[in-house]
């Protein structure tokens, strides 16, 4: 951040460093709020294949949980293993466990994660979700992955600006 800051003139170096470590505070607890939605979801799956008596409770809990890094492919990728699983080795649960993952993906991808990372990160949870959107269409799943930390910079540096704008 100290050779980003050494970039400006002297007289912003202070303020670009402010600025520098509140985007990273922001990123960390935007890092912080997907492990506690993956743990959710992990915990979430471990809990269906633990009740509904299917093996490998805790492998598919954590290829869940991990999922969760990579929007929408992710968990898809997931809940297709899943459901194959549960097709192999207990074939009548096999409508219930795809509509359990439908339901608890549609759940977590449009009320927990915009819930739990826009009110950490202060976004509304419908910018998340419209962000998200808009990442997708540009770039893909990257692009959804993308946005809500590019999201968050671009929302510290306009309020930097803001902040600083009678300054100039």
């Amino acid at each position: 951040k100290l050779y980003v800051a050494h970039l400006f003139p002297d007289k912003d170096k202070k303020r670009i460093v402010s600025l520098l470590d509140e985007i990273l505070l922001a990123l960390r607890t935007y890092i912080r709020s997907q492990l506690v939605i993956c743990f959710i979801t992990g915990f979430i799956v471990y809990g269906y294949f633990t009740i509904m008596d299917l093996p490998y409770a805790s492998v598919f809990a954590v290829t869940s949980a991990l999922s969760e890094f990579i929007p929408v492919l992710g968990p898809t990728v997931a809940s297709g293993f899943g459901i194959l699983m549960t097709a192999i080795h207990t074939p009548g649960l096999t409508i219930q466990t795809a509509v359990f993952y439908l339901i608890m993906t549609q759940i977590n991808h449009n009320l927990v994660y915009p819930a739990i990372v826009g009110k950490s990160l202060h976004l509304h949870p419908v910018a998340v979700i419209l962000g998200i959107i808009l990442g997708g269409e540009l770039l893909d799943a990257a692009g959804m992955f993308l946005a809500v930390p590019f999201m968050v910079v671009i929302k510290h540096v306009i309020e930097d600006i803001n902040e600083h704008s009678h300054l100039m």
